[in-house]
């Protein structure tokens, strides 16, 4: 394996791996045969006292696993857990693209304010429209996917950030309809 299929390889294990979290605790909370209830149980037993949801062995880190929990426990307003780790992800020092999208989006569901973290995640938009993961770094379809989907979940659709962000995808589609992960490269996403 050379170095950038390494690279290629950390970074979708980094932005499926909480997706795939987000998408079983999703599951879980919807199952009718289960119910919601032995899912938000098991996710607030997470809890520690600093407001970080995350169970001592995860995939993903504490930031991640956070996120990931609360936009699944988003209908579970009446969690106990819900502000603190709110209050612990919104309060962290995000630099990246992933992290300030899911600041965006958690912030965005508990009705706090969002302005500062789409000014720190515009700032990370390249000349093209697209984003890479932080500043100075490639463009990915992923980063500029997961930008747009925060830009959209704010009332941000229509706005200049987010025109030129679809547009930087429309320059790297494929006829297929994949898309090209990063700069020149023929691998798709």
């Amino acid at each position: 394996m050379n170095a950038h299929q390494a690279r290629v390889g950390r970074a979708a294990r980094r932005f499926f791996a909480p997706i795939g979290l987000f998408l079983l605790l999703n599951a879980a909370l919807l199952s009718p045969v289960h119910g919601a209830s032995p899912a938000v149980g098991w996710i607030e037993s997470q809890a520690h006292s600093d407001g970080i949801l995350a169970a001592s062995v995860e995939p993903a880190n504490e930031f991640q696993s956070t996120a990931e929990a609360l936009l699944a426990l988003d209908w579970q307003e009446s969690s106990p857990v819900a502000s603190p780790a709110t209050n612990y992800l919104i309060a962290q020092n995000a630099s990246t693209v992933e992290s300030l999208v899911r600041q965006i989006l958690v912030a965005n569901k508990a009705g706090q304010p969002t302005g500062p973290f789409i000014t720190s995640l515009l700032t990370l938009q390249n000349l093209d429209g697209g984003f890479g993961e932080a500043l100075g770094y490639q463009i990915t379809s992923l980063d500029t996917a997961a930008a747009l989907d925060a830009l959209a979940a704010t009332g941000g659709r229509g706005t200049s950030a987010a025109s030129r962000a679809i547009q930087y995808l429309l320059s790297v589609q494929f006829t297929d309809g994949g898309y090209r992960l990063e700069g020149d490269e023929s691998g798709s996403v």
